[in-house]
């Protein structure tokens, strides 16, 4: 599929200010699915660890008998907060990395 100059710059923003992956499959390449696949495991992980986070201070707020040991224990872990932004990071930059090839085979395809 040709790429414009115009609908590589559009893939490009789509791709970074929107929803990575998306702008890849715009510009016919199906391995943007994979992209925004990652980025939606990204976004629900991190999305679920914020919640529990915000529920596990909620619990810790209300209870009047509440202890540091009792605090530790109600944290959700980590791991699923790490793993969230990581892969929204990881759909990130290479949606990037994609929206750099698309400008570049736009480049050569543009009319002069």
């Amino acid at each position: 599929m040709t790429v414009t100059r115009q609908k590589g710059w559009t893939c490009f923003f789509v791709n970074q200010l929107a929803w990575p992956g998306i702008g890849t499959i715009m510009a016919g390449r199906k391995i943007g699915i994979v992209q925004a696949v990652l980025m939606i495991a990204g976004f629900c992980m991190a999305l679920a660890y914020g919640l529990m986070y915000l529920s596990a201070v909620y619990g810790f707020a209300m209870d009047a008998t509440a202890t540091e040991a009792k605090w530790k224990a109600m944290q959700p872990s980590r791991w699923l907060g790490i793993a969230g932004f990581a892969l929204c990071g990881l759909a990130w930059f290479w949606s990037l990395f994609s929206s750099v090839q698309i400008l570049r085979e736009s480049r050569r395809h543009q009319s002069v």
